[in-house]
């Protein structure tokens, strides 16, 4: 398994800008990538607020309009996400953005089994151009920023890694039962 913590003490610190740059860019490129979420809650600006407060609508139009601008419409992403039980809210919330993420091409799976990780996990991107990005967050989840990799030898054993993750985990479908409203809004809205 890759030693993250070796791995973040040679690579370029960037700043969450800096970070987003680099993000913005290989995605109007239309560099597939793929990409590891650990943590169960994360502190950031998105639609999530429209989820909690009920306000379904918003939701999805949010989320309609992110992915038009994403990729071209088509996204060029694999996903994993660990997942602990009980299920956070935040995951919750997510769910539904798999749900829309998936109907725009994104292959996403889910894995709750804790064995597959090193001690010391870190959410990371890797992009097909060789460009890997070990993501650092602070105590509240909130994003700091990102260690950027370009070593080669650290970019393969990491992807090799995420490879094997990948085949062990399971569509996302199953991990919880779904807001009926939110499915049918979702179909009349041909997403689903």
């Amino acid at each position: 398994m890759p030693d993250f913590e070796k791995i973040v003490n040679y690579a370029k610190k960037l700043t969450d800008a800096e970070y987003l740059g680099y993000w913005d860019k290989f995605k109007k490129e239309g560099v597939k990538c793929r990409k590891l979420e650990f943590l169960q809650t994360y502190e950031m600006v998105d639609p999530i607020d429209d989820y909690k407060n009920g306000d379904y609508e918003k939701f999805i139009v949010t989320m309609k309009e992110f992915h038009k601008n994403a990729w071209g419409g088509k996204d060029n992403i694999k996903r994993i996400h660990y997942i602990e039980e009980p299920i956070h809210e935040y995951l919750k919330w997510e769910y539904y953005t798999y749900l829309i993420d998936e109907a725009y091409g994104q292959d996403i799976r889910i894995t709750k089994d804790r064995s597959l990780f090193p001690k010391k996990m870190y959410d990371f991107v890797l992009f097909e151009n060789g460009n890997m990005f070990i993501l650092d967050f602070g105590r509240g989840n909130e994003s700091l920023g990102a260690w950027h990799v370009t070593d080669k030898k650290a970019v393969k054993e990491v992807s090799d890694f995420y490879d094997t993750v990948f085949e062990k985990s399971e569509n996302f479908k199953g991990m919880l039962e779904p807001n009926e409203y939110i499915i049918r809004r979702l179909k009349e809205e041909n997403i689903l």
